[in-house]
């Protein structure tokens, strides 16, 4: 697999290492986003001057379409590790109901937003999203992978990526029996 697929790619099979790799990159690009875009050299720019306006949509153009690529990658790691465990991608988006029922009950304007039954739907939306949350990150975090083929493809396929292989020998009992200065033992 290459780094274009293993990045870009919502087909085939990674396993926990390379999901934890595929997930470290994505955590540095996160913290990497405030230093590459900083939000408040952005507002500085901010002024009456057209000028600074261009700069700061400029600016904001570029963080969206960064941060929409880091999604992209996070999400097909995300998919491929589902994958491995034999779960369709769109399972992922299963488990994310309560977190998109929470957003649109914090966005829409409701009637009964303040009462008691608005902090009980509101609550009951955060221990949801919370728990589907916390077992997708069991899911593809810590459990082993399908052992064998499923309709994603192999386990072979999940074992490695080109550019992280070193490519070893590995010696057979002849090979170490021939060494200079050993005895063979069938020889003995």
């Amino acid at each position: 697999m290459s780094w274009r697929q293993f990045l870009f790619s919502f087909k085939g099979r990674i396993n926990r290492t390379q999901f934890w790799a595929g997930q470290s990159a994505f955590l540095c690009l996160v913290f990497l986003l405030p230093i590459v875009f900083p939000m408040r050299f952005m507002s500085n720019l901010t002024t009456a001057s057209a000028g600074g306006i261009a700069v700061t949509l400029a600016l904001f153009s570029l963080a969206v379409i960064y941060s929409a690529i880091v999604i992209w990658m996070c999400f097909a790691s995300l998919t491929k590790r589902a994958h491995d465990r034999n779960k369709s991608g769109w399972w992922l988006l299963a488990c994310n109901i309560p977190f998109l029922l929470l957003a649109a009950y914090k966005v829409a304007p409701m009637q009964f937003a303040n009462s008691d039954v608005g902090i009980v739907l509101s609550t009951l939306l955060v221990l949801a999203s919370s728990a589907t949350g916390i077992w997708v990150w069991i899911e593809t975090g810590f459990l082993a992978g399908a052992p064998s083929a499923n309709q994603f493809g192999g386990p072979n396929q999940a074992t490695r990526i080109e550019m992280l292989t070193i490519k070893t020998k590995t010696a057979s009992a002849d090979s170490i029996a021939r060494l200079p200065g050993r005895r063979n033992p069938r020889t003995a």
